[in-house]
């Protein structure tokens, strides 16, 4: 694998990664890639100890924008405003204002509210998959758990969902694929929509949920509008995909694992594992970007101040020298520190919440996927550099 070939120029190493990681692990471990013009940390030591390094920055500048043509980029100056305010890019001081603010909404306490309500969902989605001659497990089962417990957080009317979720798929066009002018559009499409959806619930100031929490700070000038639209945008797309992408990941790690579901099923303390185990192994976000502010050498190389990084978190989770046997699922694996939710003060603020969806589905469904298997071709993935997306769900039928 030369350093002038991106390892991920072919449709297949996108839609599986896992395989490329292995190879730049072992061979190349801090990897230049030349046509994608950032470097590759794959390792577990280097990937952590840079999400924590100060000098490396979140400030990475708006690549879906920067990298169109020179023509093309003022089209899209206010996707570029609202990436670049996104708190997944930002350092503090502007990162804290921000953060501080969402951090009102997710709460042990206020996610801990949520358990009774979901339990219920789970129970009763768990029914209707039981009786169910054919259920695909993202539309059926994942999609509407997540879609719940995202609609309870944020405090939106379910009718919303739709539009919110055109939305999403716009962002996250920009945010996990190559740059080009009709993803920038259509990111820039979903920003207006996410603009006129915060002015919209604004007028009618609710109450409770995150979305309360940014109309209260944007009222009261803790945060401009620009930075309330950011941290919004941040929201959607950290949750609406990523919460039920790691619930189908879960329980296809199960239905391959029949070892490992009948010991759950025999010790339900090992769900909270499992959980782990599924985000280690199917990490939502496979990436985080980093542009670094000061020479950092890794043994005989330096990535130079104002080089980018990718810190392939995928990569590192299954790092066998951190993580023996890495690639199989044991949901009694400890110490489990996985990357996946990052760390440091840009760890994943939703995390708690991710977690608890995760722990009451499987919870409700573990019974029944022991009377069901998986039918049809293998699901297939989206082919996104930075995000782990299914393009199709597994399908499951009775036994």
């Amino acid at each position: 694998m030369g350093e002038s070939v991106s390892p991920f120029a072919d449709f297949q190493s996108l839609t599986d990664p896992y395989a490329t990681y292995r190879i730049l692990r072992e061979r190349s471990p801090v990897y230049w890639d030349g046509p994608e013009d950032w470097w590759l940390l794959t390792r577990y030591c280097d990937v952590a100890s840079a999400l924590r390094d100060a000098r490396f920055s979140a400030e990475v500048g708006t690549p879906s924008v920067d990298l169109l043509p020179p023509a093309e980029r003022p089209k899209f100056d206010r996707l570029k405003e609202i990436l670049s305010a996104l708190p997944l890019f930002t350092e503090p001081p502007v990162h804290t204002v921000v953060r501080t603010e969402l951090q009102r909404a997710f709460t042990p306490r206020a996610v801990d509210r949520l358990t009774g309500t979901l339990r219920r969902s789970a129970a009763s989605l768990a029914e209707r998959m039981a009786a169910a001659e054919r259920v695909d497990v993202l539309h059926d089962i994942v999609v509407p758990i997540a879609d719940h417990a995202f609609t309870l957080a944020m405090g939106v009317d379910p009718a919303a969902l739709p539009k919110l979720r055109a939305i999403n798929d716009g962002l996250i066009g920009a945010l996990g694929g190559h740059a080009c002018p009709e993803r920038a559009g259509r990111a820039q499409d979903s920003v207006h929509g996410l603009t006129a959806f915060l002015q919209q619930h604004a007028l009618v100031r609710p109450e409770g949920g995150a979305i309360a929490t940014l109309i209260a700070a944007l009222a009261e000038h803790r945060l401009t509008e620009n930075q309330a639209v950011a941290a919004l945008a941040q929201l959607v797309t950290g949750s609406l995909d990523p919460t039920p992408q790691t619930l189908a990941a879960a329980v296809l790690l199960l239905l391959r694992n029949p070892g490992q579901r009948a010991r759950l099923l025999a010790t339900p303390d090992l769900i909270p594992g499992a959980v782990e185990e599924a985000l280690r192994l199917e990490p939502p976000f496979l990436l985080v970007h980093r542009v670094a502010r000061a020479d950092v050498r890794y043994g005989d190389r330096t990535v130079k101040a104002g080089d980018h990084v990718a810190l392939l978190l995928g990569a590192a989770n299954r790092d066998p020298r951190r993580f023996p046997d890495p690639d199989s699922f044991l949901p009694d694996r400890e110490p489990n520190r996985h990357l996946s939710f990052g760390v440091g003060h840009h760890f994943c603020l939703g995390s708690g919440l991710v977690r608890l969806v995760a722990r009451v589905t499987l919870e409700a469904l573990l019974p029944v996927l022991d009377t069901m298997r998986l039918s049809g071709d293998e699901p297939e993935y989206l082919p996104l550099i930075g995000i782990r997306k299914l393009k199709t769900g597994p399908v499951l039928v009775p036994r």
